[in-house]
């Protein structure tokens, strides 16, 4: 029985869907008797112009080895702090990694954090294995 109608709602959800999705979309056209106000005039530079256009970040990213920077790398790093300075106004930091003890410490912390993620979705997967084999013996049984 439940097979049936599942079959039938088959056909005539995603008309059901569309119809739906469409008539969501043109409920925002609508508009009210609402009287609308031109006089405002507004005050400030800022409210005329309400865009503002700001520069984003310059990076740079640079591989280090244990003994430090070579000399083409040093000329990189010198070159873009110049760069920077002349044409934005940009704070330059630099990040160094703390060596393999910290990247262990990070590569333990990433597994730690998603082991109950991975469990989460192992069982989903079983969930759904499950759900589609009770299913498939259903229909079998009712073709039958």
């Amino acid at each position: 029985m439940r097979t049936k109608i599942s079959r039938m709602m088959r056909g005539h959800a995603l008309p059901a869907a569309l119809v739906m999705m469409s008539l969501s979309t043109l409920a925002g056209c609508g508009m009210d008797d609402a009287i609308l106000d031109d006089t405002y005039i507004p005050a400030s530079y800022q409210e005329r112009h309400p865009i503002r256009v700001v520069e984003k970040p310059v990076t740079i990213a640079i591989r280090a080895s244990a003994g430090g920077l070579g000399p083409s790398q040093m000329n990189e790093v010198i070159n873009f702090a110049n760069d920077a300075r002349m044409h934005s106004k940009s704070v330059i930091s630099v990040r160094v990694a703390g060596g393999s003890a910290a990247l262990s410490t990070l590569q333990t912390a990433a597994i730690i954090a998603a082991l109950p993620f991975s469990l989460i979705m192992v069982l989903m997967c079983i969930a759904i294995i499950r759900c589609l084999s009770l299913e498939h013996k259903a229909e079998n049984a009712a073709a039958l």
